[in-house]
């Protein structure tokens, strides 16, 4: 008797047939088998046993494979509401009729993947089954984790602002209620210590073993260990992915942990602009080339150099280039245009970031720049990251005295533009342009 799997399937099919089939086959390999013949059941199944991460070990339904095409509710507006309920559910399509239109809808809509009927191969259906259970318990674990990093960045910054506060009412009480000052200054001592303790140990607890994470993923990768299996291949790969991505959350967490307790300051010098262009395109151009993304960097011929901090500036462009190559489709564009403006008087650099991709809604421009911000529609779902990218770059422009805004077009693309000083020769900066600096939609 094949030893029971820790894996609870909901089977939905209007044809009996099928259900007995896949009950069988799946059954057979030890995973515990639900079974409903229309949309009704089966969201009467999902409500009943629970979608929701958390709950108890054996109650959660964890995957659900589905057909497209049943009796109203079908099956993509199943899809649709059990998407709605739990954004980690995985979803598994199964239609009998090739049509790319009805697949490529249920993938819009958080399908995993899509089976076309009749079943000719167990074997692909077992292995389909098997790679959407480990991305659920995949998104599980990183859903936990980053929740964790979440509470952890709150709680330090409702520490940060309390200990602010504190300060505020000391300055107003100073003179009358020297002794509460005292007691006061004890606490706000404390509490920068455990800011700085936290952000140590979160350090040191987070990054050790997720360097360790990357660092053995990719030596299997490289073959250290000898030849792997495409299945073997493909789980490593995403080990490593999901480290890395977590290991880039950590790091947004921790600039803006120091950008809100005022730790960050500017190294500005004169920059050469076509070098660290060049550097750009070396470090984003395996991502653009993954997904075909045609990728294009422009310099104007007047544009030599750049009052900047280059490591800042460097991350500027980072953020911005890989979130046009994050939101691109495959096949896109993306585009980094740098010219200088305006025709006379002084004079700025500026960096347009365009491209090809998703766009941005006309009433979600205005908090694109805010911490944990991110386009609410569910073309993005699927994308990973905190949304402190773009926050990051907005302290930094407002560090450098310059601007940044945003232009964009939904279903055509985006436009994000840094405007930053100008420095034409080594040390020569116009100082009229180092003013308080402004961030908008526009110029």
């Amino acid at each position: 008797m094949t030893e029971q799997k820790r894996g609870n399937i909901l089977v939905v099919d209007d044809d009996p047939g099928m259900c007995e089939f896949l009950t069988f086959a799946l059954t057979a390999e030890g995973y515990t088998v639900l079974s409903a013949t229309d949309g009704q059941e089966a969201l009467a199944h999902l409500q009943r046993h629970g979608q929701a991460p958390g709950q108890a070990a054996g109650a959660e339904i964890d995957l659900t494979i589905m057909d497209i095409k049943m009796p109203p509710p079908g099956g993509i507006e199943v899809l649709r509401q059990l998407r709605e309920a739990d954004a980690d559910a995985v979803v598994i399509m199964l239609t009998g009729y090739a049509s790319l239109d009805t697949a490529m809808q249920a993938v819009r809509y958080g399908a995993y993947d899509y089976l076309t009927k009749p079943l000719s191969d167990v074997s692909e259906l077992l292995s389909v089954v098997q790679r959407g259970l480990d991305k659920r318990r995949l998104l599980i674990n990183n859903r936990r984790l980053l929740n964790q990093l979440r509470y952890a960045y709150e709680e330090n910054m409702r520490l940060l602002d309390e200990m602010q506060a504190m300060n505020r009412d000391l300055e107003i009480r100073i003179a009358e209620r020297t002794w509460e000052l005292e007691k006061a200054n004890r606490r706000l001592q404390e509490l920068d210590r455990l800011k700085s303790e936290l952000l140590a140990n979160v350090s040191h607890e987070l990054y050790t073993p997720l360097n360790s994470i990357i660092g053995f993923s990719q030596a299997l990768l490289d073959g250290i260990r000898g030849p792997m299996t495409p299945e073997q291949t493909h789980m490593v790969r995403n080990i490593r992915q999901s480290g890395e991505r977590l290991e880039a959350s950590f790091n947004d967490l921790i600039h803006m942990a120091q950008l809100r307790a005022d730790e960050q300051t500017l190294e500005a010098k004169s920059v050469a602009l076509a070098p660290l262009l060049q550097g750009m395109r070396a470090l984003v151009e395996r991502s653009a080339q993954a997904k075909g993304i045609e990728l294009t960097i422009e310099v104007a011929p007047d544009v030599e150099r750049v009052w900047a901090d280059e490591v800042k500036l460097k991350r500027m462009l980072y953020e911005l280039l890989g979130n046009a190559i994050t939101f691109t489709p495959e096949k896109g564009k993306v585009s980094l245009h740098a010219s200088l403006h305006p025709p006379e008087g002084p004079r700025e650099l500026r960096l347009a970031v365009s491209d090809t991709g998703i766009g941005i809604p006309d009433e979600e421009l205005e908090a694109v720049f805010d911490p944990f911000q991110q386009v609410d529609s569910s073309l993005s779902r699927p994308f990973d990251g905190l949304g402190l990218g773009l926050a990051i770059v907005q302290h930094y422009v407002q560090l450098h005295g310059g601007r940044v805004w945003v232009e964009s077009e939904p279903g055509a693309g985006s436009t994000f533009t840094l405007a930053l000083p100008l420095a034409s020769t080594a040390g020569d900066v116009d100082a009229s342009l180092l003013a308080k600096p402004s961030v908008g939609k526009g110029e």
